[in-house]
């Protein structure tokens, strides 16, 4: 009989055969580029240590070959940059900065711009002016034209620079805060954060529209993939997981949504930014009790950290994953295709949902006379979660 992790079963789990996380930079010291002979600054798993140009070299070669492998991108298109404060965007930023200023037969030729997208207002005021001045020190370092809106927007009037009340040091503009209030409204964090997720790409495409950018750049790696391969399987949009993590996500014809800097790892990103010397935000902590993706994301942290060649093992399934074909329409949230016509899974979780609840009514069959059936599955459940919330729910 196997007898191996018999004792897994216990309230600590397999956590006692979890291996211990090294300080970073711990094998840094002492170590020497073997390329160029002199003192290495990077030591990332499973490679040689590296001195800052080589480091410097290997990350924008990264960049370089996402783009160049694909050739999507034609001479003197637009493109626009999502930018929001974290570890991610500052290095998409830096990469793009820099690949747009190398010599002629080097150098990315496109008309390029930055959007920031601001949710800033979402999160704890007392933090807020801080924040704020943070986030224009770095955009001022990159550009001073760039394209802000705010979540509580829909994106389709951008503005230019920072807008009047962050001057003002005010906290928020009047259709922030009944933007804000409707976070009560949601019953489970889940729905909301989905909700957040969706929303937030749909202004990305509306600013993109409005000022006729074809090419959009996320600031999305390898973790924050993975994280969505499964988040995605969990939320019922396994549909949409290939368009979600590929390289493009070209739902919508007029526009793409590129992933170049998807290759690098959590790891390289972060001694980037060291390397570099640039500024960025920390993650806002997030309790993983309360959703889904939050409970997700740590599962995957905790991968990274101690298993991180699994976490591109999770990436690259996703990225293997061909878009389902349907023929039922599209989502008028998502724009995803229309998903569970006829699923019988489907049909058995809402019979289930129904039996189980006093007040049958409360969750109604979906066929093709009902507003419902616009929605793919996954914004169904947010429409449920949230009645009322159809005029927040942007094209």
């Amino acid at each position: 009989m196997c007898s191996i992790g018999e004792d897994d079963f216990g309230d600590e789990g397999g956590e006692h055969s979890m291996p211990e996380s090294k300080p970073d930079n711990l094998e840094i010291v002492g170590s020497v580029c073997k390329k160029c002979n002199i003192p290495a600054v990077v030591k990332l798993n499973f490679k040689e240590p590296q001195c800052q140009d080589c480091f410097l070299y290997y990350v924008r070669h990264k960049f370089r070959a996402n783009l160049g492998s694909t050739k999507i991108l034609p001479k003197d298109c637009r493109v626009l940059s999502v930018f929001d404060g974290f570890a991610g965007s500052v290095c998409l930023l830096d990469l793009v900065t820099y690949s747009l200023h190398q010599e002629k037969h080097k150098k990315l030729r496109f008309d390029h711009n930055i959007l920031f997208v601001d949710d800033l207002f979402l999160q704890d005021e007392k933090d807020l002016p801080e924040k704020r001045k943070k986030i224009a020190g770095i955009l001022n370092q990159f550009s001073e034209n760039f394209l802000y809106v705010s979540l509580a927007n829909d994106g389709r009037h951008p503005g230019v620079g920072f807008p009047p009340h962050w001057r003002d040091e005010k906290s928020e503009t009047k259709e922030e805060e009944v933007f804000k209030q409707l976070r009560s409204s949601f019953s489970s964090e889940t729905a909301w954060e989905d909700f957040i997720l969706q929303r937030r790409k749909n202004i990305i495409r509306n600013v993109s529209s409005n000022r006729k950018f074809t090419h959009v750049f996320l600031p999305e790696i390898t973790t924050d993939l993975a994280t969505s391969v499964l988040s995605n399987v969990l939320l019922g949009r396994g549909a949409s997981v290939a368009l979600d993590v590929g390289f493009i996500d070209d739902r919508v014809a007029e526009m793409k949504l590129l992933r170049p800097i998807r290759d690098l790892t959590h790891q390289e990103v972060e001694n980037f930014i060291r390397v570099r010397k640039l500024q960025c935000l920390n993650p806002p902590a997030r309790d993983p009790s309360k959703s889904i993706q939050s409970l997700t994301e740590k599962f995957v942290q905790d991968l990274q950290g101690n298993f991180s060649s699994t976490v591109a093992t999770v990436f690259r399934t996703g990225d293997k994953l061909a878009p389902k074909q349907l023929d039922n329409g599209t989502c008028d949230f998502c724009q995803s295709s229309i998903d569970g016509s006829g699923s019988k899974t489907l049909a058995a979780v809402e019979f289930s949902r129904v039996v189980s609840n006093s007040e049958l009514n409360d969750f109604p069959a979906v066929d093709e006379s009902s507003d419902l059936s616009k929605y793919c599955y996954s914004c169904r459940k947010i429409l449920l979660d949230c009645p009322g919330i159809e005029h927040f729910l942007i094209k």
